[in-house]
């Protein structure tokens, strides 16, 4: 798959996650979030979709952990909230697998060093949040506090994602 295309997959996949949540049709934004990993998948080679699907799968199981320990710790609180009160909304943990499906490809080159891929997580990871907040997805009550904890949480979690992607890989 064309690096291009992944990244395109992935910006439209995070703006219909974000902007359907923040105007309360989560719904249309997992339909879409759902499409765009749809047409990853069917645009990657056979042989590759088993490893790929189940990246997808390791990360959508740490963002739900994740995010719902932010919310279970009242650091995080969603605007679309999910169907069951205090865990992860559907179409945020959607938001992690669309980030999965960039690790082997647009997102390759982090492959090289897990010290840049945690430096990168700390930084991008609390701004991505940051972002979905002044977008309207829902609030950090207390923000600098918010904000420290996922640059942790990030440093942590895009480097072990990061080997999950290199484990996957036989391409």
């Amino acid at each position: 798959m064309s690096y291009l295309i992944n990244f395109l997959l992935f910006q439209v996949a995070w703006f219909a996650g974000i902007l359907g949540a923040s105007h309360q049709m989560a719904s249309l934004g997992a339909i879409v979030i759902l499409s765009c990993l749809g047409i990853h998948f069917w645009c990657l080679p056979k042989q590759q979709i088993r490893a790929e699907a189940l990246l997808v799968a390791r990360c959508l199981a740490l963002g739900f952990v994740i995010d719902s320990s932010l919310i279970q710790t009242q650091l995080m609180s969603y605007a679309s909230a999910g169907l069951i009160e205090g865990v992860s909304p559907l179409w945020m943990c959607l938001l992690w697998a669309a980030l999965a499906i960039t690790l082997n490809h647009s997102l390759a080159w982090l492959k090289r060093s897990y010290w840049l891929a945690a430096i990168l997580g700390s930084i991008t990871g609390p701004l991505s949040y940051l972002a979905g907040v002044k977008l309207g997805t829902g609030s950090m009550p207390n923000q600098v506090i918010t904000l420290i904890a996922l640059g942790l949480i990030w440093a942590i979690a895009m480097p072990l994602m990061v080997k999950w992607s290199n484990r996957s890989t036989s391409w």
